[in-house]
């Protein structure tokens, strides 16, 4: 069901908006910063994926879907966050979010999803990039941190926005952490490891390179 964006933006500013004390309690529970824009100025770079506002397509948990929003993904807090049409402010889902999509004008739509079995430091509400959707799903968790570093005969610490890659193959939600090698995607995929080596030889693919591991899954779902 698409829903055009102006009521969606309307309704989520009914629920962000009920009342003062609803939005003081928001404000309390994020330690005192404010909830909706929080501000990263004294570090280096940006939280998101995406530095700009970028158009996309968000499926709630409600089953109700909404298209040319836009989106930003914040990977500190790995939350989705929408623009406000009418005063362009950042607002924040009150229905969670359990998949959307973002069109990169470079790489075409990334798709994320959550949903997924917890596993490392992520719950089943942490969103994934699919790199490859089919029986067998290749995930792409990717995160920030702020890395704090003290220049060698400097008082001052430098803060800066450091970039985390893992990969996951998912199978039924149940999720299998892997390197982008040889050895640890075989080793996931244990039931063809030797059709998938032979594969591998055959093309030949280097599974430190995503797009050609994109290929080897692909492969697998094949079989």
């Amino acid at each position: 069901m698409q829903v055009p964006l102006k009521t969606f933006a309307i309704t989520c500013l009914l629920y962000l908006g009920v009342s003062n004390h609803t939005k003081a309690q928001l404000i309390q529970n994020d330690q005192g910063a404010p909830f909706l824009g929080i501000n990263y100025t004294d570090v280096k770079g940006h939280p998101y994926l995406l530095e700009n506002w970028t158009e996309g397509t968000v499926r709630l948990t409600n089953g109700k879907s909404y298209t040319n929003v836009q989106l930003k993904y914040n990977l500190l807090r790995d939350e989705l966050f929408f623009k406000d049409i009418k005063t362009e402010q950042l607002l924040a889902f009150v229905i969670p979010v359990v998949e959307f999509k973002l069109n990169d004008k470079e790489k075409g739509f990334i798709l994320f999803r959550n949903g997924y079995n917890a596993i490392d430091t992520q719950t089943e509400k942490s969103y994934y990039q699919v790199l490859f959707d089919g029986g067998t799903q290749l995930l792409k968790k990717t995160s920030k941190k702020i890395y704090e570093e003290k220049p060698f005969n400097s008082a001052s610490t430098i803060k800066s926005f450091e970039v985390l890659h893992f990969y996951y193959i998912s199978n039924n939600n149940a999720l299998i952490k892997i390197r982008k090698d040889k050895k640890s995607v075989l080793a996931a995929l244990a039931n063809h490891s030797g059709a998938l080596e032979k594969y591998i030889q055959e093309k030949p693919l280097n599974l430190k390179n995503e797009e050609d591991l994109i290929q080897l899954i692909q492969y697998y779902n094949s079989l």
